[in-house]
């Protein structure tokens, strides 16, 4: 399966599970290398509401 088509349906999984009106928190959790932190400790984290 190609990256994209990954993305894409861990796109519609957290579509598919979110509620209307709740607030979701979004952590990127990949880590380049054991050499440097994980992206969320570098604060690549986001927030959403679903409308």
């Amino acid at each position: 399966m190609a990256h994209e088509a990954i993305s894409d349906l861990r796109s519609r999984a957290f579509e598919a599970r979110s509620l209307a009106g709740r607030t979701y928190m979004v952590i990127c959790q990949f880590q380049d290398s054991v050499s440097v932190p994980p992206h969320v400790a570098m604060g690549m984290v986001a927030s959403c509401v679903v409308k």
